[in-house]
C-alpha cells in the first residue's frame, strides 16, 4: 500500500500534503471540517462524527463487535481495570471488520 501512496506523495514524509501555503508540513488538521462546512454540513456533521458512523454501521449492518471496531479506531478499553489488563490486539477480527467495511463502501459506489 505504501508503494501506491508513494506514487501520489513521492518521498515526502506525509501522505497528505498541504493544499496551499500552510504553517503545517501536512494537510491542515481543520481541512476536513472546513470541507464539510463548505458542502453545507455546518452544525450538522464534523469529521469526528464519522467515528460514530463507522461504529454504528459496523455493529448494525456488518455485525461486528463494538470492542473490535473501537480497537480499530484506536480507542482504549473501557474502565481502568480493562485498560490495565487488556492488551489484546484482535488483529484477525479487525481485519475482518476492515474487509467488510471496504466491501460495503465499494457496494455503495466507492470507485477504487
Amino acid at each position: 500500500m505504501f508503494n501506491v501512496l508513494r506514487q501520489f506523495s513521492g518521498d515526502n514524509k506525509y501522505v497528505f500534503q498541504p493544499m496551499r501555503d500552510s504553517r503545517f508540513p501536512h494537510l491542515d488538521p481543520r481541512a476536513i471540517n472546513n470541507y464539510l462546512r463548505n458542502l453545507g454540513y455546518k452544525d450538522k456533521l464534523r469529521a469526528h462524527g464519522w467515528r460514530s458512523t463507522a461504529l454504528t454501521t459496523g455493529i448494525d449492518f456488518l455485525k461486528c463487535e463494538s470492542d473490535v471496531i473501537r480497537k480499530q479506531m484506536g480507542h482504549l478499553p473501557e474502565g481502568k481495570v480493562s485498560q490495565a489488563y487488556d492488551n489484546s490486539l484482535r488483529l484477525d477480527e479487525r481485519r475482518v471488520f476492515m474487509e467488510k467495511w471496504c466491501q460495503l463502501l465499494v457496494e455503495s459506489g466507492l470507485d477504487v
